[in-house]
């Protein structure tokens, strides 16, 4: 019987229209037209005219009259009753086993629902409890420039005092007048093309108090900027550190540099006599105390130079545009003498469209100095050391390239370590003392920027350095950041 279904249903029932017609006039033995069938069983009466004539030749319906006014009624053929009958009870089967599938995907559907609202709650608490216990303050405004989240540590930082400040304009929420000029900043990065602006805070009230504030806009899903986040700093005891630092970069400025100057002097009087002749024993030795003192000099001006390093870091220094075509071409110049005493090829390929950047030019001539000064350095004679740069659609890019001694690839992690030189008997007699690559790594970091470097022994080391070209920081813009 079930392949006389299924054979019944490709010929006869082989649309939905006819099967729910078949259905009706089997639960229904009465007559209807193709109107009344179209309100009965929920289908277009153009759908129904198409199928009902189907029906009437396989001999399940039966028609009397014609055109709109014919009327259907329910006679099976006897051969078809039983078939009709069979296929009724399996359609009638399949319609509730399906609904029943409906009921469970519809029951599934609202447990799921209920769980998702249930992990999203979780979620949120958990975030809300992450937000709450930071450190850090954390202060959100909408693009009104209403508060519309901060946590507990934002709001000792920014004097809330306990008070409920949810919807409240930020300018009257900050009473403080020290962060007056902090919060007028919201709008401006808010318009800005700057994607984050750092800046420091000195509060005199209620206490005295340091502030390192970063700011990043919110954004939708268009990309358009509808607030503003801060994630505000207590620096002050860093700030404390760093006042011991300077004070101790002061002392060995003086204390140590005075006293070295002067035994270099002497020495250097001594040699040429001023004193009386000397014998050949005391000339080597006045000559090495001569080499000993410009050694520890050379020592005391790369730490003063590592604390300057620092100093923009931290953002002490302005920033102003830069031609970094013109410095690297001036830089490449200085090296004249050096490159023409180991009798080197330097070349400099540095296009002169090169786009201007964002730099404290001072110390980013002292990068390209130093990394240049290095590949002189440590290429032996007759090799080459060449200095390019190009532009990319978001940076300038600046490569310095040469054929010396290469660095052993477990250095490679170590170089801008502090103090770190490459334990190499070729380097031995090289002075130097490690801080030239940590000084350079904190510059470029600075400036936001990346510097890598890829070697290989007996065939040379290429430094690159990648600096953004469109400034997406603010630095040292506070009254902290005065130079």
């Amino acid at each position: 019987m079930a392949d006389q279904v299924r054979q019944f249903i490709n010929t006869v029932a082989d649309t939905v229209v006819k099967r729910d017609l078949l259905v009706h006039f089997h639960e229904n033995p009465t007559f209807d037209n193709c109107q009344g069938l179209a309100v009965w069983i929920n289908h277009p009466v153009e759908d129904i005219r198409l199928q009902i004539d189907d029906l009437v030749a396989a001999g399940v319906l039966r028609r009397r009259g014609e055109g709109e006014t014919a009327v259907y009624s329910y006679a099976p053929a006897s051969a078809m009753v039983a078939l009709v009958d069979h296929f009724v009870r399996t359609y009638r089967s399949d319609s509730q086993v399906v609904d029943q599938e409906l009921r469970r995907l519809r029951e599934e559907l609202s447990r799921t629902r209920r769980e998702g609202l249930r992990e999203i709650n979780r979620e949120q608490s958990k975030t809300r409890a992450i937000i709450a216990s930071m450190a850090d303050g954390v202060l959100v405004t909408d693009d009104q420039e209403e508060i519309v989240l901060y946590n507990p540590a934002a709001g000792r930082l920014l004097g809330f005092a306990g008070e409920p400040v949810i919807g409240v304009p930020l300018s009257e929420a900050v009473t403080n007048p020290e962060l007056q000029e902090f919060v007028s900043r919201f709008p401006e990065l808010r318009n800005s093309q700057y994607s984050m602006l750092s800046e420091e805070l000195a509060l005199k009230q209620p206490r005295a108090l340091s502030i390192k504030a970063n700011l990043s806009p919110v954004c939708d899903e268009d990309g358009s900027r509808i607030g503003v986040v801060a994630v505000l700093r207590d620096i002050t005891e860093f700030k404390v550190l760093d006042a011991m630092k300077d004070d101790f970069v002061s002392m060995v400025s003086h204390e140590l540099r005075s006293p070295l100057t002067s035994i270099k002097g002497f020495a250097i009087s001594l040699k040429r006599g001023l004193f009386g002749a000397l014998s050949e024993g005391q000339d080597e030795a006045l000559m090495i105390i001569q080499n000993q003192s410009d050694k520890m000099l050379a020592l005391i001006n790369d730490l003063l130079e590592l604390a300057g390093s620092e100093t923009i870091v931290a953002g002490q220094q302005r920033f102003e545009t830069t031609d970094i075509a013109a410095m690297l071409t001036a830089v490449v110049d200085a090296m004249g003498p050096q490159v023409a005493e180991k009798d080197l090829s330097l070349d400099c390929a540095v296009p002169t469209d090169l786009p201007k950047i964002e730099a404290v030019p001072q110390n980013l001539e002292q990068v390209f100095t130093n990394l240049i000064s290095n590949a002189v350095k440590y290429t032996l004679p007759r090799g080459s050391v060449t200095v390019s740069a190009e532009a990319t659609a978001d940076h300038v890019r600046v490569q310095v390239v040469d054929t010396g001694i290469g660095i052993p690839e477990r250095s490679l992690p170590k170089i801008f370590d502090r103090f770190y030189r490459v334990k190499d008997k070729r380097t031995r007699d090289e002075s130097g003392t490690g801080l030239g690559l940590a000084i350079v790594k904190n510059i470029i970091d600075a400036h936001l920027g990346t510097v890598e470097v890829a070697s290989e022994e007996e065939k040379g080391t290429t430094v690159t350095v990648s600096l953004p070209r469109r400034w997406q920081a603010e630095i040292g813009t506070g009254p902290a950041g005065e130079a």
